[in-house]
């Protein structure tokens, strides 16, 4: 059936959510149709000639998996999709030109593709990627999300890590294994999950197998009722929006993809936060200074801990002072919450840790 129009599309709402990094866009495969309704599926299978491939035994169109004939089919595959990937998609890449612009900190991707990432970079917007590798412990970097320098996060893998991908049904065993273990995804990712407000759901095909593990992690790490989820995708079949309605609370709407990011980057321009070409990403230390300049001492420790982690070997010895920060500061809150500490001498030792911060984050400029 026809996605069903919203009578009231807060957009309003949906900006500040967005300005106040509180908002996740969710992309999937209907991002690659092209100009004459063609899907991704509909693409790979003129482009490798599925039913005729002599590497593949197999192809599940219902969950867009295979079966290969062999290990080295396998392998000679993955060259050929990753040449596919890196391919020209004009349609794609227009529309993702526009969703560049829009300042989301944190965008998953559903498909293995590096398309998003080589658009913003065209068009002169910082742009960073990671992706979930299955199994893999998480390696900490400096890739903490932002508006100015947004974070491309690759939920099945990446293309340019053929063990990462999950192309057979033993890959998806062995992702859920892992994804449903809590294993991989970074810890600073969960976190910011779990603070987000409001999920946009894009080119996603809802019938599929990711769709229903996406929302599944999702709740698994945002388990409050309270938070916003609006779709835009092709046809939706009526008992699959039923079940997302239900199962979810998933608002589908009726503009188009092309239509809803459209007027959402309209949007964000009458608000003065599209992003543009040639802006220097804020820096994350002075984002931790305001922090403190609003007497928010919790978050600016803890973001200043996260920002230290990021950086790796080189700031180990800053990373254990902060540590050591957050729990003088843990210590306090406790000691105030149970009343064994009067206001006067919490606002000595207040006062202590937010010096001991700043010399901090004057020592942690060198690393940015």
């Amino acid at each position: 059936m026809e996605a069903t129009s919203h009578p009231m599309i807060d957009w309003d709402v949906i900006v500040q959510t967005i300005r106040e990094e509180k908002c996740i866009l969710c992309i999937g495969p209907e991002i690659f149709a092209d100009g004459k309704g063609k899907k991704l599926e509909d693409l790979l299978l003129t482009e490798f000639d599925i039913p005729n491939n002599p590497d593949i035994r197999n192809y599940y169109p219902q969950d867009g998996l295979f079966l290969f004939k062999t290990e080295e089919a396998k392998t000679r595959f993955y060259y050929k999709l990753k040449r596919f990937y890196d391919g020209s998609f004009p349609s794609a890449e227009n529309l993702l030109a526009q969703i560049a612009r829009i300042p989301f900190h944190l965008i998953i991707n559903l498909t293995p593709d590096n398309l998003l990432c080589r658009v913003a970079e065209q068009e002169g917007l910082p742009c960073k990627a990671d992706f979930y590798w299955k199994n893999r412990s998480p390696v900490n970097s400096a890739k903490l999300p932002s508006r100015q320098s947004p974070l491309v996060y690759n939920l099945f893998g990446s293309i340019y890590e053929r063990d990462s991908l999950v192309l057979t049904y033993q890959d998806l065993f062995d992702y859920f294994d892992s994804i449903l273990g809590a294993r991989s995804m970074p810890t600073e990712l969960k976190k910011i999950i779990s603070e987000t407000d409001n999920f946009i759901f894009l080119g996603i095909q809802f019938e599929r197998w990711y769709m229903q593990l996406l929302l599944r992690v999702l709740s698994k790490y945002n388990d409050r009722d309270s938070f916003l989820r609006y779709a835009s995708s092709f046809n939706v079949d009526e008992h699959i929006a039923v079940f997302c309605k239900e199962q979810f609370r998933i608002t589908f709407v009726q503009e188009n993809i092309s239509e809803f990011v459209g007027k959402l980057l309209a949007e964000c321009q009458k608000e003065g936060i599209e992003r543009k070409a040639g802006v220097k990403p804020a820096s994350v230390l002075k984002g931790i200074r305001d922090l403190i300049a609003k007497a928010d001492t919790d978050n600016a420790v803890q973001k200043l801990k996260e920002y230290l982690e990021s950086c790796g070997e080189r700031a180990e010895d800053l990373c254990d002072e902060a540590l050591l920060l957050a729990e003088r500061n843990n210590r306090l809150q406790r000691r105030l919450r149970n009343g064994s500490i009067d206001e006067r001498d919490a606002e000595v030792k207040r006062n202590q840790i937010m010096e001991a911060l700043l010399g901090l984050i004057r020592q942690a400029e060198n690393l940015e």
